[in-house]
């Protein structure tokens, strides 16, 4: 068994899922880049960026767990969510940009 990746996969997740809730609450603040001025839609882009981090965060929390399982399995898991749903994140909040 492999208990330290899987833990520190479930803490990151972790994090990013309470990050993720307070970004969806409304604090668009926290994300990388934000600028005020050039939003045209701050509750859409609340939701949006909320909800995909809250996917990011239970996928690397899950992948955590399936690290206990089988190392490489978890590892592939962790790395491919976190590049394909920041990459969807990013992508998908220009729409909110002017």
């Amino acid at each position: 068994m492999h208990l330290l990746p899987a833990i520190i996969f479930v803490a990151v997740g972790a994090l990013v899922v309470v990050l993720a809730r307070s970004v969806r609450e409304g604090n668009v603040e926290l994300l990388a880049g934000y600028d005020a001025t050039r939003v045209t839609n701050k509750t859409g882009l609340a939701a949006w960026a909320g909800g995909n981090l809250l996917m990011l965060g239970y996928g690397q929390m899950l992948a955590g767990l399936l690290t206990c399982i089988h190392i490489e399995t978890g590892a592939v898991l962790f790395f491919f969510s976190t590049l394909i749903l920041v990459a969807r994140t990013a992508l998908g909040s220009l729409r909110f940009y002017r």
